[in-house]
Formats: structure tokens, sequence, C-alpha cells
């Protein structure tokens, strides 16, 4: 089993734009990771992109030490976070 988790990872991208202005629109990404159960939030798709390779080379890493780990973000809407899903 462990021998599959390093050759296989699995790793859901969402998207969305949120109106920071009047006309103006951000994109918020979050990364997660089932199998570990985090969720991290970014505002950026290049700090996303850092991550997901930082986590893709990881090997052997049950416990998501890897990523970054803080306290649950009030929303998902918030960005640059990281929390353990329940």
């Amino acid at each position: 089993m462990l021998e599959e988790r390093l050759h296989y990872r699995a790793c859901i991208v969402r998207a969305w734009r949120e109106q920071v202005g009047q006309t103006e629109h951000d994109w918020r990404l979050t990364l997660e990771v089932p199998s570990l159960g985090v969720r991290q939030g970014f505002s950026s798709f290049q700090d996303l992109v850092d991550s997901l390779r930082l986590h893709l080379a990881m090997t052997g890493d049950a416990d998501g030490a890897g990523m970054q780990h803080a306290a649950p973000a009030a929303t998902p809407e918030e960005t640059n976070h990281t929390e353990r899903l329940a």
C-alpha cells in the first residue's frame, strides 16, 4: 500500500474569481490532497504550482508534513492558508 502511495497522488485544484473592486476580479485557488486531509489556499497560480511541485516531490510523506500547516481558515474563500480536513 505504501508503495502505491509513492507512485500515485490525487489532488483537487479549485479556482474561482472574486470581485476586489467595482470592475476588478482576482483568482482564488485551493489545492486539496484528500488522502492527507489537507487543503491549502492561494491567491496566485504560481504559488499553487510551487506547492503542487513540492507535494509531488515528497516521498513517503504519509502525514502531509511537506505542505504548510496552519489553523483552519474561517471561510473556504480565504487564501494562502492550509487546513486539515475533518
